[in-house]
C-alpha cells in the first residue's frame, strides 16, 4: 500500500485532477477487493458480529463497549479497508447503516466522534487510522465527518 501512495502523490504533483467517485471505487476494488483474497468472507463475519451487538437488547453504552472491542481486534490497515469497504461499496452499505443506527441520539461512533474531529484541528490524527492513510484524502475525509457527525 506505500508503494501505491507514494505512486499517487508523485502523480498528484505532476498535474492536478479532480478524482470522480466511480474511479476512487475502481481504484481500491483493485487494490483492497481482489476477488483472489476472499475479502468477503472477512467482511460477511465482520458484519455479522457487529449486527449481533447492535441488534442485542444493550443498552448503546454497552453496544459502544462491544463495539469497541471489535474493533479492538483489527489493526489500523484493517481499520482503513473497512472505512473504503462501507464508504465506497454496495455491500458494505448494511455495515454503515449499523454505524449510523442511534438510540437515544447516541451512536457506537465506530471510526470516531464529533471530538476526534475537532482534535483534527490541533494537530491530532484519527483514532484508528491515520489521516495520512487515506488515499483520497479529500473525498474520504467528508464522507468520514458526513459519517460521524450523522449527515
Amino acid at each position: 500500500m506505500e508503494g501505491l501512495k507514494k505512486e499517487f502523490e508523485d502523480e498528484k504533483l505532476i498535474c492536478k485532477y479532480e478524482i470522480k467517485e466511480s474511479e476512487i471505487k475502481g481504484i481500491i476494488k483493485k487494490v483492497f477487493f481482489n476477488p483472489e483474497n476472499d475479502s468477503g468472507n472477512y467482511f460477511r463475519t465482520l458484519y455479522r458480529c457487529l449486527k449481533y451487538i447492535m441488534d442485542s437488547d444493550l443498552k448503546m453504552e454497552d453496544k459502544k463497549f462491544y463495539s469497541g472491542v471489535l474493533r479492538g481486534v483489527l489493526s489500523s490497515k484493517e481499520m482503513l479497508v473497512v472505512f473504503y469497504n462501507c464508504m465506497y461499496f454496495e455491500k458494505g452499505e448494511k455495515f454503515k447503516e449499523l454505524l449510523e443506527k442511534e438510540e437515544n441520539g447516541k451512536r457506537i461512533d465506530f471510526f470516531g466522534d464529533k471530538n476526534d474531529l475537532e482534535n483534527l484541528s490541533e494537530g491530532n490524527d484519527l483514532p484508528f487510522f491515520s489521516k495520512e492513510d487515506l488515499l483520497f484524502s479529500e473525498t474520504d475525509m467528508q464522507k468520514l465527518e458526513e459519517l460521524i457527525k450523522g449527515n
